[in-house]
């Protein structure tokens, strides 16, 4: 136990176990770890409602002790039928109809922070937290963070684990929305005693935007729980297809257009196989399956426990990450980055070149990537690597520093110094 003088911590996040995606493993294991060295952990989250994906094992890793208070996310029936979202339009995943972009601002989330404020006075009283920590996205989870600095005068950090919005379909409805949306957001970045990111990128970013007063940055990256990988060297098989998997959401964000025409392409050559591990975009597997209509060479095995993605990784012969070329996803680093970069198998990353993603993977052997703009050179690389069979790799040097329990400690020191 930690020898540090125990404080108390509010963690106010959207995503929270039970839920499956979406962050929850950095609220999960921050919240561990943090635990572990000492502070009092109290949780404000939404209760998991309609949802395409829950995984009771991320929950079980919460600390008993952890005390999780659960608002309504959403509004009375009406409402939500009036601000819902639709993803029929496949260039537009998630697109906001009705009522949403004229109410709903900083994004549709905002019902639910409200919520939270509701019901703060007596979490605050319970809790007695000496600092805050919000974390995004939804953007709008930093309402609650400025409220409580500025009602309570408690101490609070904005964590922000994607730019303020990670896909570039911001369409104002006039110019006042866009003068409230500037407004809210230089008063979030104003009132918050620190913030955290996830990338280098995104960092010197936020160093740029002179127009905000942007306070202290620190780099918060994401990370993986070490206690889930074997130590011992990892050897590719040839005794059968080559195996490559993918773990994770294949969405908007993530699906790189022509990279499974491509991939399908090369296994009509080679044996190859892409599992994929994850919830898919209806649209983005309708595509897939118009060009592999028997389903041998892409394997759809849905969303899966995160334990049993980890397997994946181990029982394949090599990891696939993407991320869509994007600009408002280059200064991002998915979570799920770390773990194939953990597990010792070759990281095939298509990806937009000079991301931060990019830049990452590139600091570390056994990679191939790929431009995601223009997928040049990913045939040839992808069957030099096939071609190439019983490829030892070992635990790659360097990435102890992004294990879970080292990330918690470098929040832990930016959660002591926002204490007031």
């Amino acid at each position: 136990m930690s020898t540090k003088q125990r404080n108390n911590l509010l963690y106010v996040t959207y995503y929270f176990p039970p839920l499956g995606m979406g962050g929850v493993q950095r609220a999960t294991y921050l919240v561990r770890h943090l635990s572990a060295l000492g502070w009092n952990v109290t949780v404000q989250t939404v209760r998991p409602v309609d949802y395409p994906a829950y995984d009771q094992t991320l929950l079980d890793k919460v600390p008993s002790d952890v005390t999780i208070h659960r608002v309504n996310p959403l509004a009375p029936p009406s409402l939500v039928r009036a601000f819902r979202r639709t993803s029929s339009d496949k260039n537009s995943p998630g697109t906001m109809t009705g009522l949403s972009g004229w109410l709903m601002l900083p994004d549709n989330k905002v019902i639910a922070a409200l919520n939270m404020i509701r019901s703060l006075p007596a979490i605050i009283e319970r809790a007695k937290p000496d600092v805050v920590l919000t974390s995004s996205p939804p953007p709008s989870i930093h309402i609650v963070g400025s409220h409580i600095s500025k009602r309570y005068n408690i101490g609070w950090v904005a964590d922000f684990r994607d730019v303020w919005f990670s896909q570039s379909m911001l369409n104002f409805k006039t110019s006042l929305h866009k003068r409230l949306y500037d407004n809210l957001r230089k008063s979030i970045y104003r009132n918050a005693g620190a913030l955290t990111v996830v990338s280098p990128g995104h960092m010197e970013s936020l160093h740029t935007e002179t127009k905000y007063e942007i306070p202290e940055i620190h780099l918060v990256p994401n990370g993986y729980d070490d206690t889930m990988f074997a130590e011992s060297k990892s050897i590719t098989s040839n005794d059968s297809a080559f195996r490559i998997a993918y773990c994770g959401s294949l969405n908007g964000l993530t699906h790189v257009p022509r990279l499974f025409e491509t991939l399908i392409g090369i296994a009509g050559k080679h044996d190859i196989q892409v599992h994929v591990f994850g919830v898919v975009s209806n649209w983005i597997e309708q595509q897939i399956r118009e060009i592999d209509p028997t389903g041998s060479h892409v394997i759809f095995h849905g969303y899966v426990d995160h334990a049993d993605a980890v397997s994946a990784l181990h029982e394949c012969d090599a990891s696939l990450v993407t991320l869509a070329p994007d600009s408002h996803l280059e200064l991002t680093i998915p979570g799920k980055i770390y773990e194939a970069l953990r597990e010792p198998k070759p990281v095939i990353g298509v990806v937009p070149q000079g991301s931060s993603v990019w830049n990452l993977l590139s600091s570390f052997d056994q990679t191939i990537l790929i431009d995601a703009a223009t997928l040049d050179t990913l045939q040839e690389r992808l069957s030099d690597l096939v071609a190439a069979p019983h490829a030892v790799v070992e635990k790659r040097d360097g990435i102890d520093e992004y294990s879970w329990s080292r990330i918690a400690d470098k929040m832990d020191v930016v959660l002591r110094r926002a204490i007031r």
